[in-house]
């Protein structure tokens, strides 16, 4: 126990920093939309009953548009976000209007704000390195929950509810009290967050465990060739006949070493709003050569594909929402007591 007690102490007040950033950071975000909304009111408009039969012409205009830099990934427009968004080789992003093609807004990494707000959440402003650090970081946090409860357990009987509220207690049992009554929530983003920094090995072992058959990839190559692809009405024409009842989220175009078009799509029964099901389409002939359709995907997979919905609470609507933002603030106010007592004692 007492090395227990030591490595909760120190540690916590080595890491509080980031810990404060990587939570508050992680509250605002729940609200990454609705905030996008309110800068670029357009982004809020409903999308119209024929709005998609202007996609090709679009679509093809972007193409033209963005040449240097190129496009590296386009988001389709969906309810809540009606325009195109897209990442571009240069690292800037861009929202593009849906029916007239015409740019919205464009930004670099450094000049949005929300940007800034979502690299402090998942890398700290560090890069790869930084995302690493977060994900020790989740690891400690899981660490600080777990040796809470073990340091607790022993002076269980001496819980009250009633410690909840500041005024009735000391900073350090009112630090004990949050931390037993919101574990569980805050467990729940930790985890999650965690496996996302760490997801391919995650998902090495998940789905070895539990999946009899390696889950497949959207690895199809097609050969670069010295033409150019099929016009986006018959490109979108035959991607919407495969799987008619999925909607289109996404598209990665061809990269050198591949010239093969990769989309996802959104199948009914899928949390994941951006789906999770991929259709590979040759762009010289139209034709879909590979389908992976997430609802066939065996339990292990099935489990990794609904780690982004519960962190992002892209899930349970407002209530989920709620959990989320309660749990941010409540693992900021343990990290801030914890502080806060430690240099208190320090002092007296």
């Amino acid at each position: 126990m007492p090395i227990v007690r030591f490595l909760h102490r120190w540690l916590g007040i080595v890491l509080a920093v980031f810990i404060l950033l990587i939570s508050l950071s992680g509250g605002i975000l729940v609200f990454k939309e609705p905030i996008l909304r309110r800068i670029h009111p357009v982004l809020a408009q409903p999308i119209i009953k024929n709005q998609k039969q202007a996609y090709p012409k679009i679509l093809t205009q972007l193409e033209q548009l963005f040449q240097k830099p190129k496009i590296t990934f386009l988001r389709f427009p969906q309810k809540g976000m009606n325009a195109f968004h897209l990442w571009l080789s240069d690292g800037s992003q861009a929202f593009v209007a849906p029916l007239s093609g015409k740019i919205i807004t464009r930004w670099s990494q450094n000049e949005s704000v929300i940007n800034i707000i979502f690299l402090i959440h998942t890398r700290l402003l560090a890069g790869d390195i930084g995302k690493i650090i977060v994900g020790c970081i989740g690891l400690s946090i899981l660490f600080f929950l777990m040796s809470g409860l073990l340091l607790w357990w022993p002076r269980r009987r001496l819980f009250r509810f009633k410690h909840l509220v500041l005024r009735s207690t000391s900073l350090i049992q009112y630090h004990i009290t949050i931390g037993v009554v919101f574990t569980p929530f805050i467990l729940l983003f930790v985890v999650t967050g965690t496996t996302k920094v760490f997801y391919r090995p995650v998902t090495e072992m998940v789905t070895m465990l539990l999946d009899p058959v390696n889950p497949k990839q959207p690895d199809l190559i097609v050969d670069q060739k010295q033409q150019v692809h099929k016009s986006w009405s018959e490109i979108l024409k035959n991607l919407n006949k495969a799987l008619p009842d999925g909607d289109i989220k996404s598209w990665s175009p061809s990269k050198p070493n591949n010239a093969a078009y990769i989309f996802r799509k959104r199948m009914p029964e899928e949390w994941n709003p951006y789906g999770r099901t991929f259709i590979v389409l040759n762009p010289y002939n139209a034709q879909v050569i590979q389908i992976i359709d997430a609802r066939e995907h065996q339990d292990g997979m099935k489990i990794m594909e609904k780690i982004y919905p519960l962190h992002a609470s892209k899930v349970g609507g407002l209530f989920f929402k709620t959990i989320s933002v309660i749990s941010a603030i409540f693992l900021f106010l343990l990290t801030m007591l914890g502080i806060s007592n430690f240099f208190i004692r320090r002092i007296r």
